[in-house]
């Protein structure tokens, strides 16, 4: 009787570990497996207990029903544990293998969205992309831009999967419930129309020499209160396609990056070239720089064709330690 007790005590004790990690989906290949070998050892352990118990009866059974029903306790007392073990050992390797690249996909989506928003926005301002914000540090488009609600009706694709605060951020996103079914929910823009996930400039900036006569640029029209709505003046060589004006976003401003005017996919090559909105980098030079991005080791990347790349650090622009330095320096212009 004392060794039956101990085996459904092991036994419980496993379920009990066993949805632990059933709830811990916040990390599926750590806490999973953690919980499950826990599980196992305390499985283990009740058939060790429980083993002997029913061999023993076993022999003193006369019967065949009677030893069968002795060694069938031992599986109604691991059953439980086994119909928990299959989901979780699934959901541990499955995890481990899609989370990531989920999340990623996720986030890309989110950035194939914006593209289809700025084409559509740019259709009906005679080809022009929405304007930076003007208020300082804030590296994304114009809330007077109003994208949202014209343009854009899902705020939620402001916020990456992978980012820290990604719940917190949703939460703030969420219908009231004491609204009716009937009735319209807009969220205040300034919640989410931020630079905390996404990167946005409004302008054509390829490269890291690029990036830094526009960082010039940007300091200095935001020092004398100035919007982003014209070409930026830059120092001659330094600006897109080598001139002196870094180009703001616009529908054919590819042209000024074509080197062969007699390829026929030359404009296509270009869109491909020019980065519209990407993953944010948070800069920090004590650590190590694949743990500057959200998606580890690289960043997300909206290219003005429309197409989505996951660009790895400093693969390409704007993926790159020079870029990131940047961004950090742009960023820290906030007021505190």
């Amino acid at each position: 009787m004392v060794f039956g007790c101990l085996a459904c005590f092991f036994v419980i004790l496993s379920v009990f570990v066993s949805i632990l990690g059933v709830l811990a989906r916040e990390h599926p290949i750590g806490p999973d497996l953690f919980y499950f070998g826990v599980g196992c050892v305390c499985a283990f352990v009740a058939l060790a207990i429980a083993l002997p118990e029913a061999e023993s009866r076993a022999r003193e059974s006369k019967t065949f029903w009677a030893r069968l029903r002795a060694y069938s306790g031992i599986v109604f007392r691991l059953a439980p544990f086994v119909l928990l073990a299959v989901p979780i050992i699934v959901s541990c390797f499955q995890g481990a293998r899609e989370n990531p690249n989920r999340k990623r996909a996720f986030c890309q989506n989110n950035l194939k969205q914006f593209g289809l928003v700025f084409r559509m926005f740019a259709g009906e301002k005679m080809g022009m992309y929405p304007q930076l914000a003007v208020e300082t540090g804030r590296l994304m488009f114009a809330i007077e831009s109003k994208l949202y609600p014209e343009y854009l009706a899902d705020p939620t694709i402001f916020v990456c999967p992978d980012q820290p605060d990604e719940k917190e951020r949703l939460k703030k996103l969420e219908r009231p419930e004491s609204l009716r079914a009937s009735d319209e929910f807009n969220p205040d823009p300034r919640l989410f129309i931020i630079d905390a996930s996404y990167v946005y400039l409004g302008y054509a900036v390829t490269n890291d020499s690029e990036l830094r006569a526009f960082a010039a640029a940007y300091k200095d029209r935001i020092a004398k209160g100035l919007p982003f709505d014209i070409d930026l003046d830059v120092p001659p060589g330094t600006s897109t396609g080598g001139g002196d004006k870094i180009l703001r976003l616009r529908e054919g401003v590819e042209r000024m990056f074509i080197t062969d005017a007699k390829d026929p996919n030359a404009a296509a090559r270009a869109q491909s070239r020019i980065p519209i909105m990407w993953d944010r980098c948070r800069f920090d030079p004590n650590t190590k720089p694949e743990n500057w991005f959200s998606h580890k080791s690289g960043a997300n990347v909206l290219f003005m064709d429309g197409h989505v790349e996951f660009v790895k650090y400093q693969a390409k622009f704007p993926v790159t330690g020079e870029a990131c330095r940047v961004f950090s320096e742009l960023e820290a212009l906030k007021p505190q």
